[in-house]
């Protein structure tokens, strides 16, 4: 069993308008990755449009061979696992664990539908306790995402009882109910925080003998390694530098996103950004290196375009994203 701390990286996802994942794009990307710091790659999060990939599960498939092909192994990838219901779930997961031992699992509430904290439970507990795969499985929890469900403690410390249950990524900006699930920190249970404002608090707020059982999953670490650099300084104690730090990845966020636009921004500018990076390398065209789902389709202003330019340039200068040669 591989054990999940440090950076999981929410990848991007790059496919064709046939929702088609291009395999030579999402292997520099995880390349890329990985050269920069990342402990886990999570594959098919919000981040990487997982949403548009419920149902298609050959494009999964490719993605996760190729992430086991380009990390040899040597890192734990995440599939997320999202679905409307359990069944729809329960499929997804019962499909590729089977093929895919090591592999992870991330499962989230309805994505349309809200429920209260006992329907929740009974919810998550229909889908860990329906399981025959010894696969670990982490809970995601975002409201804002997925219809205004939030995983609390009280729901957590209600699931703890199922053995394959192992963390839990937390996606609020409220800090008292990311220190709820804190509490239930442990060799057996991570939590990851999944909110970029967040991630000095957090951090500060875990316990130091507990530090490398949690997590940070940042978008920003398809690009860039600050994130990597913070959460070093986090597990040596080093806690007077992490509100600098801090501050300097709400700088490269404000470089590297589309902040025009509401939904979409971080696959949007990371996308964008990674064209500005490699566009030499890859024969395609811009056009074709930032596809993003029709829901989060924006054209990039110029201004916009040359700002994360800017940013990509400097940040390559001063070695916090380094480039896969």
């Amino acid at each position: 069993m591989q054990h999940l701390n440090g950076i999981i990286v929410p990848s991007i996802t790059f496919f064709n308008e046939k929702f088609e994942v291009n395999d030579e794009l999402n292997s520099l990307l995880f390349r890329h990755i990985l050269l920069n710091g990342a402990d886990s790659l999570f594959l098919f999060g919000n981040t990487g449009e997982g949403i548009e990939f419920i149902d298609k599960i050959d494009e999964k498939r490719k993605s996760v061979e190729l992430a086991f092909k380009i990390s040899d192994n040597k890192v734990p990838i995440l599939l997320g696992a999202f679905g409307n219901n359990t069944e729809e779930t329960i499929n997804q997961i019962e499909l590729l664990g089977k093929e895919y031992k090591a592999l992870n699992f991330v499962i989230t509430p309805p994505i349309s539908q809200r429920l209260v904290n006992n329907e929740l439970i009974i919810y998550f507990e229909n889908i860990l306790e329906s399981l025959n795969l010894k696969n670990q499985i982490f809970l995601y929890n975002n409201p804002y995402r997925f219809a205004k469900n939030n995983i609390n403690g009280e729901i957590v410390k209600s699931l703890l009882k199922c053995d394959n249950l192992k963390g839990i990524k937390d996606t609020t900006d409220d800090l008292n109910n990311t220190k709820e699930l804190i509490d239930f920190i442990s060799e057996d249970f991570a939590v990851f925080c999944g909110d970029e404002n967040n991630y000095s608090a957090f951090l500060k707020v875990v316990p130091m003998k507990l530090r490398k059982y949690s997590g940070l999953v940042p978008s920003i670490s398809n690009i860039s390694n600050i994130c990597k650099e913070l959460f070093q300084k986090a597990l040596k104690g080093e806690d007077s530098q992490l509100d600098k730090l801090q501050e300097e990845l709400h700088k490269q966020k404000n470089g590297l996103y589309d902040t025009k636009g509401p939904m979409g921004r971080e696959p949007r500018g990371l996308k964008q950004a990674f064209y500005m990076l490699y566009k030499d390398e890859i024969s395609l065209s811009e056009k074709e290196f930032i596809v993003v789902s029709p829901d989060l389709e924006r054209i990039l202003e110029q201004d916009i375009k040359d700002h994360i330019k800017f940013t990509v340039e400097n940040l390559v200068l001063s070695e916090h994203i380094l480039k896969v040669k």
